[in-house]
């Protein structure tokens, strides 16, 4: 038997290691997180409008172009205690905020890398 052939079953494992490591500090940074509520200052906003985009797939062996449309994005720039972040909001909270305004927010705040995910924004007292 040739020793050539035999590295293949330890890269094999050596990548199945890889993608479960991978995986398994995912689901520790980010499963099960408290929901925290605070406030937060509006940096900036953008919009995105709708726009056409093209995804290539392979069907049969033969590129196949597949247009797809994104959709129109309100986005909020945020600054917290925390750190600074980007939220998609509705049109109404969009319209409703100005950069220098204070809104409430709630949001998860990952273990192991700090990363702050916002799940809703709601305009603030003024």
């Amino acid at each position: 038997m040739s020793g050539t052939g035999n590295w293949m079953p330890l890269a094999g494992g050596l990548i199945l290691i890889a993608v479960l490591g991978y995986y398994g500090f995912q689901s520790a940074d980010a499963l099960g997180l408290a929901q925290r509520t605070g406030t937060a200052i509006v940096t900036g906003k953008e919009h995105a409008p709708p726009k056409k985009i093209y995804r290539t797939d392979y069907v049969a062996g033969r590129p196949r172009v597949i247009p797809q449309i994104a959709p129109e994005m309100y986005i909020m720039k945020l600054r917290m205690p925390e750190g600074e972040t980007s939220a998609a909001v509705d049109r109404a909270v969009f319209d409703a905020a100005n950069p220098g305004d204070q809104v409430a927010i709630t949001y998860r705040q990952t273990r192991l890398t700090g990363k702050l995910q916002i799940t809703s924004v709601r305009p603030g007292d003024r």
